[in-house]
């Protein structure tokens, strides 16, 4: 959450003071003319220095024009935005990605994830972003006069008690509530994203500048061919197949799928090998 830039001069405590989006203004982000460098060594004994401003395009989101908070990427066309921003799109009756127009189908919000890499960089990058949300989500909580939930590492010392906190037993998450007669949301966890690799068949044939990847188990191998094809230029997931083991992959086949029943290399990330094919 940003803080109000106008009224820096009132205390913190001020309800009026507490800003109540979630987005990232312009001000914080890093300008142009900025002469911030980022550096970092490399495996030959070299530094390697560039301008954070040169990492805007890539970490900010496209609907707010802020840094992104909760990274959230569209497997379809695997473009990322914050969370409150795509969802509340999608909310709204959109269908499509608002980067590139691709059409996410009935239901657009299944395609949704969280994308835990980008936000782990954006966060490494500007710690005071994460200091300012703590900040301001408390007093959004104490204006609203509402207790704020636990965080993870906090539920994780709640659940090793045997009976919860206080003596208590703590409910069940998936189990109704008698406010809204509703089952709370599931949310996605580490466990049900997987690792992989994709390399071209052949070596003669274009590689990937980045072959290894991590997103959800759920992902279709068609999901990986229209990643394909944005990639290697093509014109439509029919020049491409997919292969592991060298056996052809059906689109309808998830990560998870082939996985388990192609991949025996457990010490190993997926490889997935792909060709393109003339029609």
């Amino acid at each position: 959450m940003s803080t109000d830039k106008g009224s820096s001069s009132q205390s913190d405590d001020d309800n009026s003071n507490i800003d109540l989006n979630t987005k990232v203004d312009d001000e914080t982000k890093i300008p142009e003319n900025s002469q911030q460098s980022i550096s970092f060594p490399t495996a030959h004994g070299l530094d390697v220095s560039f301008p954070l401003r040169a990492l805007n395009p890539q970490l900010t989101c496209l609907l707010c024009g802020g840094y992104f908070k909760e990274a959230t990427t569209i497997t379809e066309c695997l473009h990322t935005f914050c969370k409150s921003c795509i969802v509340s799109c999608f909310n709204a009756g959109e269908s499509r990605c608002p980067n590139c127009g691709e059409h996410l189908g009935v239901n657009p919000m299944e395609t949704l994830r969280l994308d835990r890499t980008i936000q782990h960089i954006v966060d490494k990058l500007f710690p005071d972003l994460i200091q300012e949300d703590a900040r301001q989500e408390a007093l959004l909580y104490d204006f609203c006069g509402l207790q704020k939930p636990l965080d993870d590492s906090e539920e994780a010392l709640v659940k090793a008690e045997p009976n919860g906190q206080n003596g208590k037993e703590r409910p069940n998450k998936r189990q109704k509530t008698e406010a809204t007669g509703t089952a709370a949301p599931r949310v996605q966890q580490a466990d049900q994203e997987i690792n992989f690799v994709l390399e071209p068949e052949d070596s003669s044939m274009e590689a990937l500048p980045r072959p290894f990847l991590r997103t959800s188990k759920k992902l279709t191998m068609l999901h990986a061919k229209k990643y394909l094809v944005k990639k290697l230029n093509l014109s439509s997931v029919n020049e491409v197949e997919l292969l592991c083991q060298k056996e052809k992959l059906g689109n309808e086949y998830t990560l998870e799928f082939v996985y388990t029943t192609r991949w025996f290399k457990p010490e190993r990330d997926l490889l997935l090998n792909y060709r393109v094919v003339k029609h």
